[in-house]
């Protein structure tokens, strides 16, 4: 029996449009490992070249923004004007990169690899749906969250929005915005904005994982 089917479909279709992201994502990072390749390694490449995944996984990411925050509207139960305020935030940056070709590189891995806990987080959420299916699973699920979210959502988080903050300030300080995409330096600005407020919320959660094998 599934105790609220409308959240459950929802939940089943969003983790399937994650899945599909960390699949790209994956095999552009890690993998065939073109992006690397075919991006040039420069500041203005890395924030203003094309890379097919990256636009690929900014568009799956709008719609499921665009899926949530309707989701969200439409279910009293569920809706938080913080979470909608997070959504419609992350997808007008998603909206913004692929409209002006900015960050494709950089959003293969905070769009796509950085959803990789989202995959163990949705299947807790399942246990609430469909408790007799899967919270068996809820227990085997603690490790793999704990070591996705603290490899990605930490380590390569604060790894990456090094680089990305080294890569902005290179722009502007040689005014290089402006040459690549006249009038959007604010777009740029936004992200280093987002990367740290965004950066410093994942840290209580991964505190909390951490303090459940530290005891």
């Amino acid at each position: 029996n599934c105790s609220r089917g409308d959240l459950a479909a929802f939940l089943l279709a969003t983790t399937a449009a994650v899945v599909y992201m960390l699949i790209l994502s994956v095999n552009a990072w890690y993998i065939s490992r073109k992006m690397h390749i075919n991006t040039p390694n420069t500041p203005e490449g890395r924030l203003f070249g094309r890379v097919p995944e990256g636009e690929t996984i900014a568009a799956v990411h709008f719609s499921c923004v665009l899926v949530a925050i309707l989701t969200m509207l439409s279910n009293p139960t569920i809706r938080s004007a913080g979470e909608i305020f997070h959504q419609g935030a992350v997808g007008l940056l998603c909206w913004w990169g692929l409209q002006h070709q900015m960050v494709h590189y950089y959003g293969v891995f905070f769009l796509g690899l950085n959803e990789a806990p989202s995959v163990f987080l949705a299947i807790f959420q399942l246990a609430s749906y469909f408790p007799d299916t899967f919270s068996s699973l809820t227990p085997k699920m603690f490790l793999p969250l704990t070591v996705t979210f603290i490899f990605f959502r930490v380590i390569m988080w604060w790894k990456l929005s090094y680089t990305i903050w080294k890569d902005c300030l290179y722009l502007f300080r040689n005014k290089l915005v402006e040459k690549f995409r006249p009038g959007k330096s604010y777009i740029l600005y936004s992200f280093l904005v987002a990367d740290i407020i965004l950066g410093a919320l994942q840290l209580p959660t991964a505190y909390i994982l951490l303090s459940q094998y530290i005891q």
